[in-house]
């Protein structure tokens, strides 16, 4: 039990041992004399899912146990090693029902005969982090010797009349006399993966000698699936003619949270609502399949994933099937409107290629490159140059946050908010703050009831009073900006910068076959989803690059040298080892740590996961850049030579990407972010210039930010650094 799952394993064990002492099935006992107990023996093993891997199997049941009747013997056991009561260590297990405790593979189940009147047995369940769970309805009852069987089920003779006289020792292979009764075990094996299927299971017209008719059903769904069953009246009355009525839940596997009925997993993700994407994270890496379901209130659940084969499916093999999440499309719809985020089929295909054309363009690359050239000469370096000439302290993060807002800006309408100024003092402006706020009221929306933001929004009160106003006064701004630049084109004038985003789509007014290029609404929510697509993203991309640079020494070594070594060259492409490492740290820490989809339709995942219509999917990148099973043994260490190899004739690095549903920082499939190779560009002209002339020291040793994430991965506390001025001899 030294496993890395030895603590998962100890518990299920002590809540066996809990769940067979308050059932009183066994008692804690001095040992009689001349009785000798039995020895215990715990197995544990992992299992893994064949269909996974793509094995097909044949799998035969050679154990079936049977125990008819009452054990008149005492029995004793030990106490299993690592597991003895307190302060009774010299104590036995005494038997007080007859027993079958049987371990199949990864199931556990156990028959229960009491030695009483009670005719249920339920196991208590005291475990958390469940993600595989086996159900066994057992049901034992006695039917007449003369009737048909029901096919497929196990019947067995029965050693008792309904009066409970015993019959004449009946074996199992002997035929039973006419006027004796059988004993009919019926047991029904409902599995579910990740507990998201829905199942049903109708068992009727079961005839006793008194042709009653039973009836059970159980309807099993998210809102029932920790022990709610519901029998039909006309089984209720006849337990008591029943040799068992046995309902016997047991989980073995242990990555979801805990459930409860009607509110779900709830109060757990209350209780990690300030970190939960590493929450989720660690679900998932317990999970066999990399994958798990939470379910919320009502029985509303969410699946979860980091399979690389889910995502694939997701992204790509059925990606009509999956379209935008609905509460985050009704979170963020009055901010982003009708832009390329929120939009699903024809809509979203018609403006991701008039966007890509423009995205490709040789003119736009070199426009982002020499604004972004611009702001870095005459704001961020200056302003590094001050605080390390005072020596004070920088929040990079803020820093970064109003580099980036200025950069997208420029690009998107070709307005400077001048949000970063090459002073250490800072201002606010109202383009920034309205920015801000609506981002932040938005996803608020995406994580709270939305009944709750809805009356607060019916009563214009709260958060989206605020919020109302910001969008207000960032639609309004962009709007003139529009109405301005439409009159530049129509008197010839330029107005900012020549070959802004806006200024392109704008001149394509002439071409009356795409309506939308008229719509100012259009123009409008194209805008904010560019400054969310870019800004925020840039932003966490930036901090985290710098702080793991900072932090490992060799890296920065080795980043600072290929600098210096292609110092002639104009050509960023050529920056191998730090293009690797750009890569790597948005393995550790993905701009964006997880997207949400929904399902149009029923679906079945290459794991097995079965996906109802209108079930939210989540697919975790933090969690997939963090896996063992993807990225080996030292996933947690920053090292950029993993993306690398070199080459036999040169000896130089040469980059090997990895397959974008293992890495979908970008997305993958049809949805492949189209501003990838310019977030590329950027981050590296950002890189370059500061590592040649500066080093980024945390202005506390050894500082270890605090992972926060809205939208994208962010520093909770920010980033303080010092600037030091780099050795020209390196």
């Amino acid at each position: 039990m030294l496993s890395s799952g030895s603590s998962f394993w100890k518990e299920a064990v002590n809540s066996e041992i809990d769940s067979i002492l308050s059932n009183h099935m066994w008692e804690l006992v001095d040992l009689h004399p001349g009785n000798k107990p039995l020895g215990s023996k715990w197995i544990f093993k992992r299992k893994i899912k064949a269909d996974v891997y793509g094995l097909e199997i044949h799998q035969m049941d050679v154990k079936t146990a049977f125990l008819n009747g009452e054990l008149e013997e005492e029995i004793y056991m030990e106490q299993p090693k690592g597991f003895v009561a307190p302060e009774k260590e010299n104590k036995l297990l005494k038997r007080n029902l007859s027993i079958c405790l049987t371990l199949e593979g990864s199931l556990v189940y156990m028959t229960c005969l009491p030695k009483g009147n009670s005719v249920v047995y339920v196991e208590e369940d005291n475990l958390s982090n469940i993600s595989l769970v086996y159900w066994i309805i057992r049901l034992r009852f006695l039917m007449n010797s003369n009737e048909e069987p029901i096919k497929g089920y196990d019947f067995g003779v029965a050693d008792r009349n309904f009066d409970g006289t015993s019959l004449d020792s009946p074996t199992r292979y002997s035929p039973s006399p006419s006027n004796h009764v059988r004993y009919l075990s019926l047991e029904s094996f409902i599995t579910w993966l990740n507990s998201s299927s829905v199942a049903s299971f109708c068992l009727s017209e079961i005839i006793s000698e008194t042709s009653q008719r039973w009836v059970l059903r159980l309807v099993l769904d998210q809102s029932v699936l920790r022990g709610l069953f519901w029998i039909a009246n006309s089984l209720v009355p006849s337990w008591t003619s029943c040799g068992e009525v046995l309902f016997f839940i047991y989980y073995y596997d242990y990555n979801s949270p805990k459930s409860y009925p009607l509110l779900g997993c709830t109060l757990s993700l209350v209780k990690n609502r300030h970190h939960i994407i590493q929450w989720t994270t660690d679900l998932l890496a317990k999970s066999s399949s990399s994958t798990i379901t939470l379910t919320g209130l009502f029985g509303q659940s969410c699946i979860l994933t980091s399979n690389p084969s889910n995502v694939k499916h997701i992204l790509k093999t059925r990606f009509n099937v999956y379209q935008k999440d609905s509460i985050l499309r009704r979170g963020l719809i009055d901010l982003l409107g009708c832009g390329i985020f929120l939009v699903d089929g024809a809509e979203w295909k018609s403006q991701r290629q008039l966007m890509s054309h423009e995205f490709r363009t040789d003119t736009f690359l070199q426009l982002v490159e020499s604004i972004t050239t611009k702001e870095l000469s005459t704001r961020l370096l200056p302003l590094f140059s001050s605080a390390h000439a005072n020596a004070f302290v920088l929040d990079l993060q803020e820093i970064f946050g109003r580099f980036t807002f200025d950069m997208v800006c420029q690009v998107a309408f070709g307005y400077d908010p001048h949000y970063l100024l090459p002073s250490l003092k800072q201002n606010s402006t109202p383009l920034a703050d309205a920015y801000r706020t609506a981002i932040k009221m938005s996803m608020g929306r995406c994580i709270s009831p939305p009944i709750f933001w809805k009356v607060k929004k019916f009563f214009n009160i709260g958060s989206e009073k605020k919020l109302s106003l910001a969008v207000h006064e960032l639609r309004k701004f962009i709007r003139s900006r529009i109405i301005e630049k439409k009159e530049a084109l129509l008197t010839n004038n330029s107005v900012g910068v020549p070959s802004a985003f806006f200024d392109r789509m704008l001149a394509k007014s002439d071409d009356h076959k795409n309506k939308s290029v008229f719509d100012e609404n259009f123009y409008i929510d194209e805008a904010i989803n560019l400054i969310l697509g870019a800004e925020d993203t840039l932003c966490s991309a930036l901090v985290w690059y710098f702080w793991l640079v900072s932090s490992n020494p060799q890296v920065e070594k080795e980043i600072v040298r290929e600098i210096h070594q292609k110092e002639d060259s104009n050509n960023l492409k050529e920056m191998v080892y730090m293009h690797a490492s750009i890569c790597e740290s948005m393995r550790l820490y993905p701009p964006v740590p997880q997207e949400s989809k929904q399902a149009m339709k029923d679906d079945i995942w290459p794991d097995g996961t079965k996906v109802k219509k209108g079930t939210r999917v989540l697919y975790n990148i933090f969690a997939m850049g963090r896996s063992q099973k993807l990225w080996g043994e030292n996933w947690a260490d920053f090292e950029p030579e993993r993306w690398l190899e070199r080459e036999d004739r040169t000896g130089n690095w040469r980059f090997i990407p990895k397959d974008p549903f293992t890495y979908p920082v970008f997305q993958a499939g049809p949805r492949t972010c189209i501003g990838k190779e310019i977030a590329f560009m950027q981050m590296k002209l950002v890189a370059t210039i500061v590592l040649r002339r500066f080093q980024i020291v945390p202005a506390v040793e050894g500082y270890s930010p605090v992972y926060g994430s809205c939208m994208t991965s962010m520093m909770r506390n920010g980033f303080p650094v010092q600037i030091l001025q780099r050795c020209q001899n390196l």
